[in-house]
């Protein structure tokens, strides 16, 4: 089980990594880091495609999941804490050890550096946060200046683009418009279902809101399964189309009682990290593209960070800030998980933005 050690307590992240494209020296690598619940395993279908796109893909589990290490007692009482300090520190010693990640994998698998021939790109580091794992790659970005000198100076040079991928608003500390809430946050299921309703959930079609201004909060208030409503086997949930098995081997529901708590970080917390990483970035590694995938039929939560985000972008001050160019992009007919229905489709659209 390949692994990167990421911070001084000798910390490990498990990845897997599709290798090297045939018969390639300037491929593109695209790092992925997946979201709650569901790890890196949902990425393996991409792998197939990879090398026929020179593309090398790595997909990364967070402490807590498998392969990786276990948060320490330390963190866990910073996770747990009702105190938004804590509660930052933890989020960016999380982004911390994903910088570090890159950064070694970069230097130990002797990436090809970017480079443009005859107005070709090639070569360099795409990184990928999917769901709630845009959390921790927003502090990231936000935290440039708290690097160790030599990850930032490499990552600097070496990344390309960035994708936040279907955030959910908790991770953009937008709060929950009045009358919705999700498998975590309803008080009417035990703790001990909310793992499955989970994983159902966020694996299931909505009706489709493809425009910002379609996202109403009446709009999400409304919203209904697409599955239950017309019974057409497209929109069955993933979870509800797989093997026990299979399913058992791209989720770990049991990190739920462990680290679910971030999901209910004070709001100050996940927005001063999209602030920094957005909207303030006092001009750190503005080369960067950076690209928000937006699934037209995905959970609620998510739509509403296509609705807010694009009207932060069009509507927020610039005056004395220097704010990252973001282009918005709406997938049509997909879910929250594009990626493993369509991994082929889903390879095209990271290529084109690459």
């Amino acid at each position: 089980m390949p692994t990167l050690p990421v911070n001084t307590d000798g910390a490990v992240l498990y990845y897997e990594d599709s290798g090297v494209p045939d018969n390639a020296n300037d491929y593109t690598t695209i790092i992925i880091f997946h979201g709650f619940i569901f790890h890196g395993a949902s990425f393996r279908l991409l792998f197939r495609y990879a090398s026929l796109h020179n593309l090398r893909i790595v997909a990364v589990n967070h402490r807590e999941y498998p392969g990786s290490s276990p948060l320490s007692e330390r963190e866990i009482a910073n996770v747990w804490s009702p105190e938004p300090n804590q509660q930052t520190t933890a989020l960016r010693e999380q982004a911390m050890e994903l910088a570090v990640f890159i950064a070694r994998f970069i230097e130990l698998e002797d990436i090809p550096p970017p480079v443009t021939v005859d107005g070709k790109k090639t070569g360099g580091v795409g990184c990928l946060a999917w769901s709630q794992g845009c959390g921790p790659f927003l502090s990231l970005l936000a935290n440039i200046s708290r690097m160790d000198i030599h990850v930032s100076t490499l990552l600097e040079r070496y990344m390309r683009t960035v994708f936040l991928y279907d955030p959910p608003c908790i991770v953009l500390g937008i709060p929950f418009p009045p009358g919705v809430t999700t498998p975590i946050h309803d008080p009417d299921l035990l703790d001990e279902e909310k793992p499955q309703k989970f994983i159902d959930w966020i694996s299931s079609y909505f009706n489709p809101l493809s425009t910002p201004e379609s996202i109403t909060d009446e709009a999400l208030r409304r919203r209904y399964n697409m599955y239950e409503k017309t019974g057409d086997e497209r929109y069955r949930a993933v979870s509800l189309r797989l093997k026990k098995a299979e399913l058992n081997s791209i989720v770990s529901p049991e990190i739920f009682p462990r680290i679910g708590v971030m999901l209910a970080y004070a709001r100050e917390v996940y927005d001063d990290a999209l602030q920094n990483a957005l909207f303030d970035t006092k001009g750190q590694w503005n080369h960067l593209r950076t690209v928000a995938i937006c699934p037209d039929m995905t959970i609620w939560t998510c739509n509403l960070s296509h609705r807010v985000l694009s009207d932060m972008l069009a509507n927020s001050p610039t005056v004395g800030k220097v704010r990252r160019t973001v282009e918005m992009v709406t997938l049509r007919n997909a879910n929250h998980t594009y990626h493993f229905t369509e991994p082929e489709k889903f390879i095209h659209l990271l290529t084109s933005y690459m």
